[in-house]
């Protein structure tokens, strides 16, 4: 009678593996003896706003395939990471060596309006307000603008669509004015920025972007720009190379977030004097301290 029970618990079962963000990347062990069943189906549930390919295209474990803990676990992970999500489970249903797998998520409100204040030592203060969407178009796409008045006066639009096509080719656009007085030189300044970015994964943990972008700034006196005309205007052309492999990307416990960026300044095409170049090095590395119980 034992016997049979064990049986038909293992040939028939339903088990949950919810995920809070922070813990994204735990492997369930309630799901070990699901390892090597056949997938037989995998649904997707509790999503209104975001498009299914967006969540689909993360889920790596298909139908038909064996059913593997560590890639349902990275799932997950790639699920978190798109950053509009409170919280993702995963259901299986198990039967006869067969499972059957729904990830559910539940989403964070798509737009978010704010107050803005700003307090430097140079600038003093500025208040404004601004709005955010994390899933602009329900494709996960992170467009943000505000405004600030005061000691400094600006407006900006960031405009992120992480994966467009193929590979994450990806596209991230910064357009900014500001004005403001510059105490130290003594003189008004207003500029403007245009910056896209066209950038592309190589393979799981590579990254690339180039761009060439726009900056003007202008004076209200004489000997502050490099151009006699108080107005100076730039191109500038750049690439960066980096390598990601954090184990998740908003509570990161260990892995390599670096980065390679080089840049050059050209004022020519504007008939401006000035050139120059910027690289910058950027290495950072997680590791968790003082956890002695973690699964990831």
């Amino acid at each position: 009678m034992i016997a049979r029970a064990v049986a038909a618990a293992c040939f028939y079962s339903l088990v949950a593996f919810r995920v809070h963000p922070s813990t994204a990347a735990s492997a369930p062990d309630s799901l070990a003896y699901c390892q090597g069943f056949v997938v037989t189906r995998v649904d997707i549930t509790g999503f209104k706003t975001t498009k299914e390919f967006v969540i689909r295209r993360e889920i790596h474990t298909r139908v038909g395939d064996a059913f593997r803990v560590e890639t349902m676990r990275r799932d997950i992970t790639r699920i978190d990471n798109l950053g509009i999500f409170s919280s993702a489970s995963v259901t299986a249903e198990a039967t006869d060596s067969m499972v059957a797998l729904t990830y559910s998520v539940r989403e964070m409100p798509w737009i978010i309006p704010y107050p803005r204040i700003r307090y430097t030592e140079e600038n003093g203060w500025s208040v404004g307000a601004g709005v955010t969407s994390v899933n602009l178009f329900g494709r996960a796409i992170y467009a943000t603008g505000y405004f600030l008045v005061g000691g400094l006066d600006s407006y900006a639009l960031r405009f992120t669509y992480p994966w467009i096509t193929g590979d994450h080719v990806s596209f991230d656009l910064l357009a900014a004015d500001f004005r403001r007085f510059d105490p130290l030189n003594d003189f008004n300044e207003h500029s403007r920025e245009l910056t896209p970015w066209l950038g592309k994964w190589i393979g799981e943990r590579g990254r690339v972007a180039a761009t060439v972008s726009f900056f003007q700034m202008n004076s209200d006196r004489d000997g502050v720009t490099l151009g006699p005309d108080r107005q100076d205007n730039f191109l500038r052309a750049g690439v960066r190379v980096g390598y990601d492999s954090r184990n998740a990307w908003r509570s990161p416990r260990h892995g390599w977030q670096n980065e390679v960026l080089v840049m050059g300044y050209d004022g020519r095409p504007f008939d401006d004097p000035g050139e120059w170049w910027l690289a910058e090095l950027d290495l950072r590395h997680f590791r968790a301290i003082g956890e002695k119980n973690s699964c990831v």
